[in-house]
């Protein structure tokens, strides 16, 4: 019982030794990794700055019924998930049995 509480706390001592990052974060560090953010982000910032604009177009009949098609599938999808995760209820489909004329669901 004795050695198993050692080989525990030697355990969590190597891995909060592992994690502390309370010495080995310096201010040069810090100043360097901030650096490298602002250079990154205005190197980027001014790459793409010449685009030309085009005027908008409206959307096609086809991209509104999918993009709806889509969005209630979404919706349906969750809603299924939401069911599932506050009522516990399990529906458990075979794959096999699935187009054919037995279908077998398991609730």
């Amino acid at each position: 019982m004795n050695s198993a509480l050692s080989m525990n706390s030697a355990i969590d001592s190597s891995i909060h030794g592992q994690m502390d990052l309370g010495g080995s974060l310096s201010p040069a560090l810090l100043a360097c990794i901030s650096v490298v953010i602002i250079l990154y982000y205005y190197i980027f910032a001014r790459v793409g700055s010449t685009t030309v604009k085009i005027a908008k177009q409206a959307p096609s009949v086809g991209s509104i019924t999918l993009e709806i098609i889509l969005w209630g599938l979404f919706i349906f999808i969750v809603g299924i998930n939401a069911m599932q995760y506050y009522y516990n209820i399990n529906i458990k489909t075979d794959l096999k049995s699935l187009l054919s004329g037995a279908q077998k669901i398991k609730i």
